[in-house]
């Protein structure tokens, strides 16, 4: 099944918008102006298509900042939605990946996080699986400079429903209507699931845990080295060559660094 993924800038037409509502609706709980204003607030999509037809899609907001004396960029991840036959292919991850090779520049010179509020245990794990770093997770402990950037992303996108001591974004209703993610009991044995339940503990009332990756040479040659395989020739060369690209200039941007002998 071959699926592309294209990433565009948000200029959609009035018809596109209205095939993107079409499968956002079955899948959750909003009305349509309220999602027509919150595609205006994502500036870059990933589109999903499948024989010429919209089939998936989430939302982009790149925001660059100086953040503890060091440039940041900040890519949000939300508004997404997949067709049910359609899942199971590591769309998001992929789309990781392209974004990744859109921003090579910026992913050498400056700090680059993915990050979005999980509403449910699924979109906490695309990250917290497949990433050797993920944060909050079971697998390490969030360190200090993290904690503040999460603080800062809550206080700048969710003033006054941004709780800091959870690290959680606080929503009115429970928006998302897929009972695929709801937690059933085979499905606690996992220790990301428990964690996700224990960070987020109102995750049954709809609250979203901001879910923090950093985009470093560690999980960008991750992620190439699980999926870049696994797709078609066309990806697979695009994530190798982001492999080879992202060493050489690590390896050239090392030597820069280096004091001279």
């Amino acid at each position: 099944m071959k699926i592309s993924i294209k990433i565009k800038a948000n200029n959609f037409t009035t018809d596109t918008k209205e095939e993107m509502w079409n499968i956002y609706k079955s899948y959750y709980n909003s009305n349509k102006v309220d999602f027509m204003k919150r595609i205006e607030t994502n500036n870059q999509f990933a589109i999903y298509e499948y024989d010429g037809n919209i089939v998936g899609f989430t939302g982009m907001k790149i925001n660059r900042t100086k953040f503890d004396g060091k440039r940041k960029m900040l890519i949000y991840f939300g508004q997404t939605v997949i067709e049910k036959k359609f899942r199971g292919n590591a769309l998001l991850t992929m789309t990781g990946l392209k974004v990744c090779f859109k921003y090579f520049k910026e992913l050498i010179f400056s700090d680059i996080y993915f990050w979005y509020d999980a509403l449910t245990y699924k979109s906490y794990l695309v990250c917290a699986k497949p990433a050797e770093e993920c944060y909050p997770s079971h697998k390490q402990q969030t360190p200090t400079s993290i904690k503040k950037l999460i603080n800062y992303i809550g206080q700048k996108h969710y003033e006054g429903s941004f709780c800091e001591e959870l690290g959680t974004v606080i929503k009115s209703k429970i928006f998302v209507s897929d009972p695929s993610v709801n937690i059933e009991v085979n499905d606690v044995k996992d220790k990301d699931i428990q964690f996700f339940m224990k960070a987020n503990p109102n995750h049954d009332k709809g609250h979203g845990l901001i879910t923090l990756t950093p985009m470093n040479k560690k999980n960008v040659l991750v992620l190439v080295k699980r999926f870049g395989v696994k797709f078609s020739k066309n990806i697979a060369v695009h994530v190798s060559i982001l492999n080879q690209a992202l060493q050489f200039h690590l390896i050239k941007f090392n030597k820069r660094l280096s004091p001279t002998v």
